[in-house]
């Protein structure tokens, strides 16, 4: 079976909000979160990112490397502040 994920930047004011909330944590607003969206604005078309294959093909070969690594850039569809990583 083969899974794909994909990335986008949004604008939710709920994660945002929380993040606010837990203003005495500095950290709250540089943290990448996973999020289920409800009520979310995407800014740009989603992007793929990884590709997952499951079982994992290399688990018989001991060879399994999980790292990842990937630069995205996104033409933003509307104008908006985007919190979060660099």
């Amino acid at each position: 079976m083969t899974f794909y994920k994909c990335l986008t930047p949004f604008r939710g004011v709920f994660l945002l909000f929380h993040c606010h909330e837990m203003n005495s944590n500095a950290q709250a607003m540089e943290t990448a979160y996973v999020v289920k969206v409800h009520n979310a604005l995407p800014l740009a078309a989603p992007q793929p990112c990884f590709t997952f294959e499951h079982p994992n093909p290399h688990v018989e070969t001991g060879r399994v490397d999980n790292s990842r690594y990937r630069t995205f850039t996104f033409k933003l569809d509307k104008a908006a502040t985007i919190h979060g990583t660099p």
